[in-house]
């Protein structure tokens, strides 16, 4: 069974994926905020859709993720929420949390990556480069992994 299958039948990984995208949307305006005050002051904010704010916005997103997560394993969004990004041995090591990341920088290589880790065999609470990097996004408020895949 495909992971979007199980999460399509499972009221506690639908619950856990919507906290992260909401985790996401927090940190996102968290983010937005600094550029948008930035942008008034040096007269950008009519230049709202130039690609170089975007690139750099999208910049600052990833290094807020990867430096957060390896800090403490999560973002301010994602401590709202009660979720907690582990690696093998704790939070990612700063080369994991970068790369894990990185989709961040341009949305539809984060939808993308959503796809894929629901696409592909394994569990169904990660991203393809979560997956990858053997990395999950787990929540504080509960006890046992909701939805882990027990054949893979």
């Amino acid at each position: 069974m495909l992971p979007i299958e199980k999460v399509v039948h499972d009221a506690n990984l639908q619950k856990h994926w919507v906290y992260r995208l909401v985790a996401f949307i927090i940190d996102a305006v968290i983010i937005a905020i600094p550029f948008f005050i930035f942008g008034l002051f040096i007269g950008f904010f009519l230049k709202f859709f130039n690609f170089f704010w975007w690139a750099g916005y999208g910049v600052c997103l990833w290094l807020y993720s990867a430096i957060t997560e390896h800090a403490g394993g999560r973002t301010l969004g994602k401590a709202l929420l009660g979720l907690k990004t582990e690696g093998k041995k704790g939070n990612p090591e700063v080369a994991t949390a970068l790369i894990r990341n990185i989709s961040k920088i341009f949305g539809p290589f984060l939808f993308l990556d959503w796809l894929g880790g629901m696409i592909t065999d394994g569990d169904p609470r990660q991203r393809y480069l979560d997956r990858l990097l053997e990395v999950t996004v787990r929540r504080t408020d509960v006890s046992e992994p909701q939805g882990a895949s027990k054949a893979s």
